[in-house]
Protein backbone atom coordinates (compact mmCIF):
# COMPACT_ATOMS: atom_id res chain seq x y z
CA UNK A 1 0.00 0.00 0.00
CA UNK A 2 1.56 3.58 -1.16
CA UNK A 3 0.61 6.14 1.14
CA UNK A 4 0.75 9.68 1.19
CA UNK A 5 3.55 11.76 3.39
CA UNK A 6 2.68 12.95 6.64
CA UNK A 7 2.66 16.74 5.99
CA UNK A 8 3.68 19.34 9.29
CA UNK A 9 0.70 20.96 10.39
CA UNK A 10 0.40 24.83 9.64
CA UNK A 11 -0.86 27.35 11.67
CA UNK A 12 -4.01 27.37 10.46
CA UNK A 13 -4.28 23.66 10.81
CA UNK A 14 -3.76 23.54 14.32
CA UNK A 15 -6.17 26.12 15.32
CA UNK A 16 -8.78 24.13 13.31
CA UNK A 17 -7.82 21.27 15.96
CA UNK A 18 -8.73 23.31 18.85
CA UNK A 19 -11.95 24.93 17.26
CA UNK A 20 -13.28 21.64 16.06
CA UNK A 21 -12.27 19.89 19.65
CA UNK A 22 -11.21 21.97 22.44
CA UNK A 23 -11.40 18.87 24.32
CA UNK A 24 -8.05 17.61 22.82
CA UNK A 25 -6.40 20.14 24.82
CA UNK A 26 -8.18 19.91 28.01
CA UNK A 27 -11.16 18.13 29.42
CA UNK A 28 -14.00 21.33 29.92
CA UNK A 29 -12.23 23.52 27.68
CA UNK A 30 -14.70 25.83 25.57
CA UNK A 31 -13.89 27.91 22.93
CA UNK A 32 -15.42 31.99 23.57
CA UNK A 33 -14.14 34.32 21.02
CA UNK A 34 -11.51 34.11 18.35
CA UNK A 35 -8.98 36.45 16.58
CA UNK A 36 -8.63 38.95 19.76
CA UNK A 37 -5.96 42.30 19.41
CA UNK A 38 -5.08 43.21 22.88
CA UNK A 39 -2.85 46.00 21.30
CA UNK A 40 -0.16 42.76 19.08
CA UNK A 41 -1.56 43.88 15.74
CA UNK A 42 1.19 44.09 14.23
CA UNK A 43 3.10 41.05 15.70
CA UNK A 44 -0.05 38.94 15.39
CA UNK A 45 -3.46 38.34 17.51
CA UNK A 46 -4.23 36.24 20.17
CA UNK A 47 -5.60 33.90 18.31
CA UNK A 48 -8.30 32.41 20.71
CA UNK A 49 -10.07 33.20 23.76
CA UNK A 50 -11.23 30.12 25.79
CA UNK A 51 -12.63 29.34 28.79
CA UNK A 52 -11.19 26.44 31.33
CA UNK A 53 -13.85 23.91 33.23
CA UNK A 54 -13.31 26.46 36.32
CA UNK A 55 -14.97 29.20 34.49
CA UNK A 56 -11.29 30.92 34.03
CA UNK A 57 -9.72 32.80 30.75
CA UNK A 58 -7.08 30.62 28.75
CA UNK A 59 -5.22 32.62 26.14
CA UNK A 60 -4.12 30.47 22.82
CA UNK A 61 -1.65 31.65 20.79
CA UNK A 62 -0.77 29.26 17.89
CA UNK A 63 2.85 29.56 16.40
CA UNK A 64 5.73 27.78 14.16
CA UNK A 65 9.34 28.24 13.96
CA UNK A 66 9.07 30.56 11.60
CA UNK A 67 7.07 33.39 14.06
CA UNK A 68 9.64 35.15 15.06
CA UNK A 69 7.33 37.74 17.02
CA UNK A 70 5.54 35.19 19.70
CA UNK A 71 7.74 36.47 22.73
CA UNK A 72 6.91 40.24 22.28
CA UNK A 73 3.43 39.02 21.38
CA UNK A 74 3.72 37.04 24.80
CA UNK A 75 4.49 39.62 26.52
CA UNK A 76 2.51 42.55 25.28
CA UNK A 77 -0.89 39.72 25.98
CA UNK A 78 0.32 39.09 29.14
CA UNK A 79 1.11 42.81 30.06
CA UNK A 80 -2.59 43.78 29.04
CA UNK A 81 -4.26 41.22 30.66
CA UNK A 82 -2.24 41.87 34.23
CA UNK A 83 -3.72 45.73 33.58
CA UNK A 84 -7.19 45.14 32.81
CA UNK A 85 -8.16 41.91 34.37
CA UNK A 86 -10.68 43.45 37.02
CA UNK A 87 -12.66 44.74 34.01
CA UNK A 88 -12.70 42.06 31.98
CA UNK A 89 -16.00 40.07 33.22
CA UNK A 90 -17.55 43.25 32.15
CA UNK A 91 -15.83 43.66 28.36
CA UNK A 92 -16.11 40.26 27.36
CA UNK A 93 -19.64 39.13 29.20
CA UNK A 94 -19.59 36.50 26.68
CA UNK A 95 -16.80 34.80 28.17
CA UNK A 96 -18.68 34.26 31.64
CA UNK A 97 -15.45 34.51 33.30
CA UNK A 98 -15.42 33.80 37.13
CA UNK A 99 -12.01 35.07 37.83
CA UNK A 100 -10.46 36.59 35.21
CA UNK A 101 -6.71 36.89 37.36
CA UNK A 102 -6.79 33.22 37.47
CA UNK A 103 -5.59 33.02 33.49
CA UNK A 104 -3.25 30.92 31.59
CA UNK A 105 -1.36 31.43 28.18
CA UNK A 106 -1.25 28.81 25.86
CA UNK A 107 1.34 28.58 23.10
CA UNK A 108 0.42 25.61 20.60
CA UNK A 109 2.91 24.32 18.04
CA UNK A 110 3.56 21.41 16.20
CA UNK A 111 7.65 22.00 16.07
CA UNK A 112 8.90 24.91 18.76
CA UNK A 113 12.75 26.21 17.68
CA UNK A 114 14.97 25.56 20.77
CA UNK A 115 15.87 28.94 20.47
CA UNK A 116 12.02 29.83 21.38
CA UNK A 117 11.92 27.56 24.10
CA UNK A 118 15.00 28.96 25.73
CA UNK A 119 13.49 32.55 25.57
CA UNK A 120 9.90 31.40 26.84
CA UNK A 121 12.10 30.15 29.98
CA UNK A 122 13.43 33.61 30.41
CA UNK A 123 9.94 35.24 30.57
CA UNK A 124 9.00 33.54 33.91
CA UNK A 125 5.35 33.46 33.33
CA UNK A 126 3.77 31.07 35.90
CA UNK A 127 0.67 31.32 34.01
CA UNK A 128 2.37 29.79 30.80
CA UNK A 129 1.96 26.63 29.01
CA UNK A 130 3.26 25.03 26.21
CA UNK A 131 1.57 22.10 24.28
CA UNK A 132 2.51 20.35 20.85
CA UNK A 133 1.04 18.71 18.64
CA UNK A 134 2.41 15.59 16.25
CA UNK A 135 1.01 14.04 13.53
CA UNK A 136 1.77 10.01 12.75
CA UNK A 137 -0.32 7.35 10.70
CA UNK A 138 -1.55 3.57 11.85
CA UNK A 139 -2.41 2.01 8.46
CA UNK A 140 -4.25 4.88 6.75
CA UNK A 141 -5.48 6.30 9.74
CA UNK A 142 -3.89 9.79 11.27
CA UNK A 143 -3.66 10.18 14.38
CA UNK A 144 -2.94 12.80 16.56
CA UNK A 145 -0.23 13.37 19.76
CA UNK A 146 -0.91 16.23 22.22
CA UNK A 147 2.09 17.08 24.29
CA UNK A 148 1.91 19.43 27.25
CA UNK A 149 4.95 21.14 28.65
CA UNK A 150 5.70 23.36 31.39
CA UNK A 151 7.34 26.56 30.11
CA UNK A 152 10.85 25.13 32.44
CA UNK A 153 11.02 22.54 29.37
CA UNK A 154 9.91 19.33 31.41
CA UNK A 155 7.42 17.25 29.74
CA UNK A 156 4.48 16.10 31.57
CA UNK A 157 5.04 12.46 30.42
CA UNK A 158 4.64 9.67 33.02
CA UNK A 159 3.28 12.27 35.57
CA UNK A 160 0.53 12.92 36.22
CA UNK A 161 -1.00 16.66 36.18
CA UNK A 162 -2.06 18.36 39.41
CA UNK A 163 -5.59 19.14 40.17
CA UNK A 164 -6.01 22.72 39.47
CA UNK A 165 -5.76 25.11 42.29
CA UNK A 166 -9.29 26.59 41.73
CA UNK A 167 -11.63 23.93 41.78
CA UNK A 168 -12.82 23.69 45.49
CA UNK A 169 -11.72 21.45 48.35
CA UNK A 170 -14.69 19.52 48.34
CA UNK A 171 -14.69 18.56 44.80
CA UNK A 172 -10.71 17.82 45.31
CA UNK A 173 -11.57 15.40 47.33
CA UNK A 174 -14.90 13.44 45.25
CA UNK A 175 -11.83 13.64 42.25
CA UNK A 176 -8.96 12.21 44.42
CA UNK A 177 -11.80 9.08 45.90
CA UNK A 178 -13.05 8.27 42.58
CA UNK A 179 -8.98 7.71 41.26
CA UNK A 180 -7.69 6.49 44.42
CA UNK A 181 -10.38 3.46 45.20
CA UNK A 182 -10.44 2.43 41.52
CA UNK A 183 -6.86 1.82 41.40
CA UNK A 184 -7.04 -0.35 44.50
CA UNK A 185 -8.98 -2.45 42.87
CA UNK A 186 -6.76 -3.67 40.44
CA UNK A 187 -2.66 -3.47 40.03
CA UNK A 188 -3.37 -3.38 36.03
CA UNK A 189 -5.88 -0.44 36.53
CA UNK A 190 -3.92 3.25 35.03
CA UNK A 191 -4.47 6.66 36.13
CA UNK A 192 -4.08 9.49 33.46
CA UNK A 193 -5.84 12.84 33.66
CA UNK A 194 -5.14 16.80 32.94
CA UNK A 195 -5.89 19.31 35.97
CA UNK A 196 -9.39 18.99 35.65
CA UNK A 197 -9.54 15.46 35.28
CA UNK A 198 -9.12 11.80 35.99
CA UNK A 199 -9.37 9.10 33.64
CA UNK A 200 -8.88 5.36 34.65
CA UNK A 201 -8.23 2.22 31.99
CA UNK A 202 -7.10 -0.84 32.43
CA UNK A 203 -5.99 -3.74 29.99
CA UNK A 204 -10.32 -3.93 28.52
CA UNK A 205 -9.90 0.20 27.78
CA UNK A 206 -11.27 3.01 29.34
CA UNK A 207 -13.61 2.47 32.59
CA UNK A 208 -14.84 5.49 33.35
CA UNK A 209 -13.94 9.38 33.53
CA UNK A 210 -14.20 11.79 36.38
CA UNK A 211 -14.22 15.52 35.95
CA UNK A 212 -14.80 18.68 37.24
CA UNK A 213 -16.98 21.17 35.16
CA UNK A 214 -18.84 24.61 36.66
CA UNK A 215 -18.51 23.70 39.79
CA UNK A 216 -19.84 19.60 39.79
CA UNK A 217 -17.72 16.76 39.75
CA UNK A 218 -19.24 14.34 36.82
CA UNK A 219 -18.36 10.96 35.61
CA UNK A 220 -19.40 8.61 33.19
CA UNK A 221 -18.81 4.82 32.16
CA UNK A 222 -19.11 3.67 28.47
CA UNK A 223 -22.31 2.93 27.05
CA UNK A 224 -24.30 5.04 30.39
CA UNK A 225 -24.81 9.11 30.72
CA UNK A 226 -22.70 11.35 32.45
CA UNK A 227 -24.31 11.94 35.81
CA UNK A 228 -23.02 13.92 39.15
CA UNK A 229 -20.96 13.28 41.79
CA UNK A 230 -22.29 14.98 45.12
CA UNK A 231 -20.81 13.33 48.04
CA UNK A 232 -18.82 10.05 49.12
CA UNK A 233 -22.08 7.57 48.77
CA UNK A 234 -22.11 8.62 44.59
CA UNK A 235 -18.77 7.97 44.85
CA UNK A 236 -19.06 4.68 46.04
CA UNK A 237 -21.81 3.78 43.66
CA UNK A 238 -19.90 4.37 40.69
CA UNK A 239 -17.10 2.81 42.04
CA UNK A 240 -19.02 -0.72 42.28
CA UNK A 241 -20.68 0.17 38.63
CA UNK A 242 -17.00 0.35 37.27
CA UNK A 243 -15.96 -2.75 39.41
CA UNK A 244 -18.52 -4.96 38.50
CA UNK A 245 -17.71 -4.39 34.74
CA UNK A 246 -14.22 -4.58 35.24
CA UNK A 247 -14.67 -8.35 36.64
CA UNK A 248 -17.29 -9.31 33.42
CA UNK A 249 -14.00 -8.39 31.38
CA UNK A 250 -11.56 -9.86 33.98
CA UNK A 251 -13.85 -13.46 33.92
CA UNK A 252 -14.07 -13.19 30.16
CA UNK A 253 -10.24 -13.21 29.65
CA UNK A 254 -9.94 -16.02 32.10
CA UNK A 255 -12.16 -17.69 30.24
CA UNK A 256 -9.36 -17.99 27.25
CA UNK A 257 -6.81 -20.31 28.23
CA UNK A 258 -3.40 -18.84 26.25
CA UNK A 259 -4.93 -15.26 27.83
CA UNK A 260 -5.64 -16.74 31.26
CA UNK A 261 -1.69 -17.56 31.28
CA UNK A 262 -0.66 -14.20 30.54
CA UNK A 263 -2.96 -12.31 33.30
CA UNK A 264 -1.74 -14.78 35.69
CA UNK A 265 1.77 -13.94 35.09
CA UNK A 266 1.42 -10.15 35.35
CA UNK A 267 -0.23 -10.69 38.45
CA UNK A 268 2.93 -11.88 39.80
CA UNK A 269 5.35 -9.39 41.39
CA UNK A 270 9.19 -9.52 40.58
CA UNK A 271 10.22 -11.53 43.28
CA UNK A 272 8.12 -14.56 42.23
CA UNK A 273 5.78 -13.54 44.97
CA UNK A 274 1.36 -13.22 44.07
CA UNK A 275 0.66 -9.69 43.83
CA UNK A 276 -2.20 -8.68 45.85
CA UNK A 277 -5.68 -7.31 44.00
CA UNK A 278 -8.17 -5.80 46.03
CA UNK A 279 -10.27 -6.75 43.30
CA UNK A 280 -9.75 -10.35 43.45
CA UNK A 281 -10.73 -10.10 47.09
CA UNK A 282 -13.78 -8.48 46.18
CA UNK A 283 -14.54 -10.43 42.50
CA UNK A 284 -16.97 -13.02 44.88
CA UNK A 285 -19.65 -10.18 46.28
CA UNK A 286 -19.19 -7.96 42.90
CA UNK A 287 -21.46 -10.83 41.50
CA UNK A 288 -24.24 -10.49 44.26
CA UNK A 289 -24.46 -7.29 45.72
CA UNK A 290 -22.62 -4.31 45.98
CA UNK A 291 -19.40 -3.69 48.10
CA UNK A 292 -19.96 -4.39 51.74
CA UNK A 293 -18.28 -2.72 55.13
CA UNK A 294 -15.76 -4.80 55.22
CA UNK A 295 -14.66 -4.49 51.72
CA UNK A 296 -14.80 -0.65 51.81
CA UNK A 297 -12.47 -1.05 54.56
CA UNK A 298 -10.37 -3.88 53.18
CA UNK A 299 -9.71 -1.07 50.34
CA UNK A 300 -8.44 1.76 53.00
CA UNK A 301 -11.08 4.02 51.68
CA UNK A 302 -12.99 5.20 55.07
CA UNK A 303 -13.67 3.91 58.79
CA UNK A 304 -15.78 1.17 59.67
CA UNK A 305 -18.11 3.40 61.52
CA UNK A 306 -18.39 5.58 58.37
CA UNK A 307 -19.26 2.93 56.43
CA UNK A 308 -22.88 2.14 54.77
CA UNK A 309 -25.15 -0.91 55.56
CA UNK A 310 -24.68 -3.80 52.85
CA UNK A 311 -27.59 -4.56 50.99
CA UNK A 312 -27.54 -7.74 52.23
Amino acid sequence: MIRGPILPLTRAGLWNLVVEAPARIERGLRLVAEDLDFGTGDLGNVDGLLRDAAGNPVLVLVTDPSDSALIARISLVYAFWQRNHRSLSRAIPEAQMRNPGSFRILVLAAALAQGSVEMLERLAIAQLEIIEFERFQVGARERLVVRRQRSNRLPLSGQLEELDATIDAASRGLLSQVAEMLCRLDPRIRLEGDRFSRRVTSDAGELCESFYADGVVHAVIADHPTCALNNLDDVRGLVDRVARRHLAWLRSVKAAPETAREVKAEAVSPVGLPRRSGFEALSASLATATLSREEWNALGEVQPEEMPRSSG
